[in-house]
């Protein structure tokens, strides 16, 4: 008991000289408590507007209510949640086909890419990789494009469709004859944009290839339809399912559409795979 009771006293003397020694800022709103980290004075948490909930939801920052005493700024305070619920409104998500080249996921060689994703390295290599052949910077190309954009994207249709609330999911892999040496695994980040609001022009004005401008004006009506009923479909178009059974609408490289399974299964259920390891 003696030790346990010494041991108490010993913290409580530590705690408050650690308080009795903490640097402090004389603010508009109050005083703040901060602490010394490697000799660094240092404040963490300090309010500067009250909390956008209730009568402050959806409007510009409110000033922070003033406080008496000390506030402790020792410490962060938690993450900013979202009051509210979400809308049970449809949603429309995709991705390119290849992203990015790299940046999420970075390594030199395809063991140490696939070394990064132990203990899932041989199902990663088996998706991958399956016979050996694969070029290494397309198969880091799709495993950035993949963990942070296809494998997110179809996550997020299922947890709308669990709610029955309409999800629609794309895959776009139509690259440009201009466009394909630059890009040689596929779509690149943000190049559907300019197809989807079919502004498609060339930067040194020449006419746009009459390849593009379909693509364009058919992906261009699809979203047009959702923006103005929740649903993208619409007369003379192809059909595109909901997601309710793993269906996505596939702009291929040749300029066509295909609505089928999600072509890339297997690789979003190991990214999937790895997304629970890090629960």
């Amino acid at each position: 008991m003696k030790k346990i009771l010494l041991g108490l006293s010993l913290l409580f003397t530590l705690s408050t000289f650690a308080q009795e020694n903490a640097p402090r800022v004389q603010t508009e709103s109050g005083v703040v408590r901060g602490a010394i980290e490697d000799n660094i004075a240092i404040f963490k948490g300090i309010p500067y507007a009250a909390a956008p909930i209730g009568e402050f939801r959806w409007r510009a920052p409110q000033p922070v209510q003033s406080w008496t005493g000390e506030k402790d700024a020792s410490t962060f305070c938690k993450d900013c949640g979202q009051a509210g619920h979400q809308n049970l409104v449809p949603i429309m998500i995709g991705s390119n086909s290849a992203e990015v080249p790299q940046g999420f996921v970075n390594a030199t060689t395809k063991e140490e890419l696939c070394t990064k994703f132990s203990p899932l390295q041989n199902e990663l290599k088996k998706a991958y990789d399956p016979d050996s052949t694969t070029d290494f910077a397309k198969m880091l190309s799709l495993i950035n494009t993949d963990k942070v954009w296809a494998e997110p994207a179809r996550f997020t249709a299922r947890a709308f469709e669990s709610k029955k609330t309409p999800a629609y999911i794309y895959l776009f892999s139509y690259v440009s004859e201009a466009n394909k040496q630059r890009m040689r695994f596929g779509a690149a980040h943000a190049s559907e944009i300019a197809y989807a609001f079919n502004t498609l022009r060339n930067r040194d004005g020449s006419p746009v290839a009459s390849k593009d401008l379909a693509v364009a004006n058919l992906m261009h009506s699809y979203w047009a339809n959702f923006a103005k009923t929740g649903n993208p479909n619409g007369e003379n178009l192809p059909l595109w399912p909901r997601n309710t059974k793993n269906e996505i609408l596939e702009f291929q490289s040749d300029g066509s559409t295909i609505a089928n399974k999600e072509p890339n299964e297997a690789r979003l259920n190991v990214m999937e795979k790895i997304a629970e390891l890090k629960k």
